[in-house]
C-alpha cells in the first residue's frame, strides 16, 4: 500500500483577504500522518527532517481501554438522550478539538468521504505539519476502532454502509485543512469560534456569516 498520498486541493482558489491574520489558505489533503516527512513534497526544517514519523501498524489491534473509552462516549445514556443522534444514523460529525492544549478547532468527520477536516480560526498558528502530527488519535485510533467495532456494516445511511463495502482493509482518515474561514482578531478567540463554526456548520448555515468583531457578543 502506498504511504504518500497526492496533495489535492478541494476547494477553486479564492484571492480573498482573511479577517485578522493575513490572507486565508487553500482547502487542501494533508499527507498521511504515516508519512516519512522526508517524502512530503513541502520545504521542512531540519527538526522536521530529524523527527521520528509515528509508528504505524495496520496489524496491531486497538488497546482495549481505547475502545473502551470510546464505546463509553458514543453509547446511548438518559444524559445523552437529545444531544446527538446514533452514530449509526449519521454520515458527518462535528467536534471540537484541542492541539496540543493550547489551540481550538473545529473538525468535521465524513463517512462517506473518509476525511477529518479541519475548520481553524487562526491558521497563522496552526502548520499543516502541526495539524498532521496532533491529529493522530482522530485519524489514526478513532478510524481503527470505527473499523475494529464494524461501524460501516452497522451504519444505518446507505452510503457510509457502501463505503464501508469498499474499504477492504483498515484506512486512516484523510486529514483534510480548510482555512477558508473567517479569521480571530486576537489570540483566545479559538473556542467561541470553534463553537460558532460547528453550530453554523451542522445547521447547515455558511461560515462567513461568523463575524470575529462580536466575540463579546457571542
Amino acid at each position: 500500500m502506498k504511504r504518500l498520498r497526492k496533495v489535492v486541493p478541494l476547494l477553486k482558489k479564492k484571492d480573498v483577504e482573511g479577517k485578522g491574520y493575513g490572507k486565508k489558505r487553500l482547502a487542501t489533503t494533508l499527507l498521511s500522518p504515516f508519512t516519512d516527512p522526508l517524502r512530503k513534497k513541502r520545504t521542512i526544517t531540519v527538526s522536521d527532517a530529524e523527527a521520528t514519523p509515528p509508528c504505524f501498524d495496520p496489524t496491531k489491534p486497538v488497546p482495549i481501554d481505547d475502545v473502551k473509552q470510546f464505546l463509553e462516549l458514543v453509547k446511548p445514556s438518559a444524559k445523552k438522550r437529545g444531544y446527538a443522534q446514533p452514530w449509526t444514523k449519521v454520515w458527518k460529525v462535528y467536534f471540537p478539538y484541542n492541539l496540543q492544549r493550547c489551540h481550538w478547532v473545529g473538525l468535521e468527520i465524513d463517512f462517506v468521504r473518509h476525511t477529518a477536516t479541519v475548520y481553524d480560526s487562526f491558521i497563522a498558528f496552526t502548520s499543516n505539519s502541526k495539524l498532521v502530527k496532533y491529529l493522530e488519535p482522530i485519524s489514526d485510533t478513532l478510524a481503527r476502532v470505527l473499523y475494529n467495532m464494524r461501524f460501516y456494516d452497522a451504519s444505518e445511511v446507505e452510503k457510509v454502509k457502501q463505503k464501508g463495502m469498499k474499504m477492504s482493509k483498515f484506512m486512516p482518515f484523510t486529514i483534510c485543512s480548510n482555512a477558508d474561514v473567517p479569521q480571530q482578531c486576537d489570540g483566545t478567540s479559538c473556542r467561541i469560534m470553534t463553537v460558532k463554526f460547528i453550530e453554523h456548520l451542522s445547521a447547515g448555515i455558511c461560515l462567513d456569516k461568523v463575524d470575529p468583531s462580536k466575540m463579546t457578543y457571542y
